[in-house]
């Protein structure tokens, strides 16, 4: 009997060549279709199936997706378990499957249901872009066969990728943002040096909220405050109250600063995290001290 195996060529690569502009998709009130462009960099043509997949976040900042027939609001740290955060059933993706090729790129839209079907408020899904593999992508290899051999298939790898989808809809509400309870994350292993902080950050308000989440080291005396970490683009999502946000010290930017993670740890000096206004959208800075040596 024929032993085949099916090789995939090259897939890792396209996955990184895929992309789509901009990275977060925002449907302002009033709008009426949203759009993006979705681009290959890479080598070959590629086929893409497109969908809008409702993914929930839990208070660890994880993302998880909503189970079809569950709660609107799963999670049991919700703010208000009768609310509805989710966009999957309010839009529509066109078109739903594209083939780019090389060094080009195709547009999509978001289509916004009636106007009268939707609640005001903020809602949230994720444009979900899948890469189908074609034929030409694999390598059927025959080895020789033994005898009494069976029929071997191999697995077909599948790359998804998932990007932010908002629609607000009316008046919504201005999100404030309290940071509290800063901690040193104590590693698990006792032979390894503290190298994060962390901070339970509290939301409250119904508006799309993304920021900078930064952390500052201020040594005693004239020495300037450096930055020692951040997290570029740090959201909470509106389905939940409160999270708690872990923050890594940069190896990088402990070695531009000329300090290690004991400097830190250890020296005279603050350290705080900031919460920074990134746009005229965002709240204002909020600053808490995390720890003074």
């Amino acid at each position: 009997m024929l032993i085949a195996s099916a090789l995939l060529l090259a897939t890792p690569a396209m996955a990184s060549s895929i992309g789509i502009s901009p990275g977060e998709i925002i449907i302002e009130a009033g709008a009426r279709w949203g759009k993006a462009k979705v681009f290959n960099n890479g080598n070959e043509a590629v086929t893409l199936r497109l969908s809008l997949v409702d993914m929930m976040m839990t208070s660890s900042g994880a993302l998880e997706p909503v189970k079809a027939g569950a709660p609107d609001a799963p999670s049991p740290d919700t703010t208000n378990p009768e609310a509805d955060y989710f966009a999957a059933n309010k839009l529509r993706v066109t078109p739903s499957h594209l083939e780019i090729p090389p060094g080009k790129s195709h547009d999509i839209k978001f289509l916004v249901r009636p106007e009268g079907q939707i609640v005001n408020g903020s809602f949230h899904t994720h444009l979900n872009v899948t890469i189908i593999p074609t034929f030409d992508q694999y390598s059927l290899s025959v080895p020789d066969t033994p005898a009494g051999g069976g029929l071997s298939v191999g697995a077909l790898p599948v790359f998804n990728f998932a990007y932010p989808v908002w629609l607000h809809r009316g008046p919504i509400d201005p999100v404030t943002i309290t940071l509290s309870d800063p901690k040193l994350i104590q590693p698990k292993d006792p032979t390894s040096k503290i190298n994060a902080v962390s901070v339970l950050v509290t939301r409250q308000g119904t508006g799309r909220f993304a920021s900078e989440l930064s952390l500052y080291f201020k040594p005693d005396g004239d020495m300037k405050e450096v930055k020692i970490g951040n997290i570029k683009r740090f959201t909470i999502y509106p389905e939940i109250s409160a999270l708690r946000q872990h923050i890594s010290f940069s190896p990088d930017m402990l070695e531009k600063a000329s300090l290690t993670s004991d400097d830190v740890i250890s020296s005279p000096g603050s350290i705080r995290v900031q919460l920074e206004q990134t746009s005229r959208k965002t709240p204002p800075n909020v600053v808490l001290l995390i720890w003074r040596n």
